[in-house]
């Protein structure tokens, strides 16, 4: 059954946040607005495109 939280590790749709990347094609530091998933694995929307980052 599908959990119907607002908040997964907590993070809300749509905040906006700051990832710091320390290796791997996208490593720097990203900012933009998030999609969370429940597994943890996030999308990450910023101008240059969708980045998927881990909570």
């Amino acid at each position: 059954m599908r959990s119907r939280a607002e908040q997964h590790f907590g993070y809300v749709t749509g905040d906006l946040i700051r990832a710091v990347l320390s290796s791997g094609k996208w490593k720097g530091t990203w900012t933009g607005r998030i999609s969370v998933r429940a597994r943890g694995q996030h999308s990450l929307t910023t101008p240059v495109g969708r980045i998927n980052v881990s909570h």
